[in-house]
């Protein structure tokens, strides 16, 4: 039974001697979760040819230090460009202190030292691949927490109202366009500022405007909880400045119509000599 394409790990074995390469791949057959799918290459430029074709599926590169067309550390960083998640293990029979200093600044894995013991091979490998099965899910973790993020953030412009979030201290951490729009003021100028002042313990306040005046707006607050910013005041809001105003008119007509029946009636019944 051999395992799907897509759950094998893809490896890059980058040596100079042919037969070496194919020893190395032959004692990576020997790990079993994930199988992995050898590719082998004999120049840098050959294995930069192959890593492109590979992209991030390439999960890691056991490369020579000496290669007959550059340097196996200077490979490592067109590499890493063009497979950011693997990882990378230098196979060398000249270690030395330079080298190994240098390896540090590019961030490798491990030394490889030939000869190499099947089995110290075997550990390291694995112990590499664990790290990507790690680095990956990290990677992928935070993309999708992102993704979420964004999502939340759509959803919340989306609602036909105003909406502004406080963190513990008061300040604004979200402003949405609705907002921006009434005031004239934009998210990156109020995030961070106290907006206590415009929302205060909800009801209708007043939210001033960038070119002056202000409008009449009927908040709603809750508080949640947040991973990142501990207790989160969420505020919606709706304009009613219009319906304040028409609420005015009506009572100052209702009022007009009152005193003009008192008048009348007054005129009606004249008061007695």
């Amino acid at each position: 039974w051999i395992l799907p394409k897509q759950s094998r790990a893809r490896a890059l074995i980058i040596d100079d001697d042919p037969d070496l390469a194919e020893t190395v791949a032959d004692v990576l057959g020997f790990v079993d979760e994930p199988k992995i799918e050898a590719y082998l290459a004999h120049s840098g430029a050959q294995a930069l040819e192959r890593a492109e074709q590979l992209g991030d599926s390439l999960e890691l590169a056991i490369v020579d230090l000496r290669l007959p067309d550059r340097d196996g550390l200077d490979l490592l960083g067109d590499l890493r460009r063009l497979s950011p998640t693997a990882e990378f293990l230098i196979i060398t029979g000249d270690l030395s202190i330079g080298s190994a200093v240098a390896a540090v600044g590019a961030r490798v894995f491990a030394y490889v030292l030939k000869p190499f013991r099947e089995e110290e091979l075997l550990r390291v490998v694995r112990h590499a691949l664990s790290q990507v099965a790690l680095r990956r899910k990290t990677v992928r973790l935070q993309a999708e927490l992102e993704q979420s993020e964004r999502s939340h953030r759509e959803l919340v412009e989306a609602i036909p109202a105003f909406v502004l979030a406080l963190d513990s201290q008061g300040k604004i951490l979200f402003w949405n366009r609705r907002l921006e729009a009434l005031t004239g003021m934009s998210r990156t100028e109020m995030e961070g500022r106290d907006g206590r002042e415009i929302v205060g313990e909800g009801g209708d306040r007043r939210v001033s405007l960038k070119g002056g005046g202000h409008r009449l707006v009927r908040w709603k607050c809750t508080e949640l909880l947040s991973a990142g910013h501990g207790p989160v005041t969420y505020a919606l809001g709706i304009d009613v400045s219009d319906e304040r105003e028409a609420l005015r008119r009506t009572l100052q007509t209702e009022r007009n119509a009152a005193v003009g029946a008192l008048d009348s009636r007054a005129q009606a019944f004249p008061p007695l000599p």
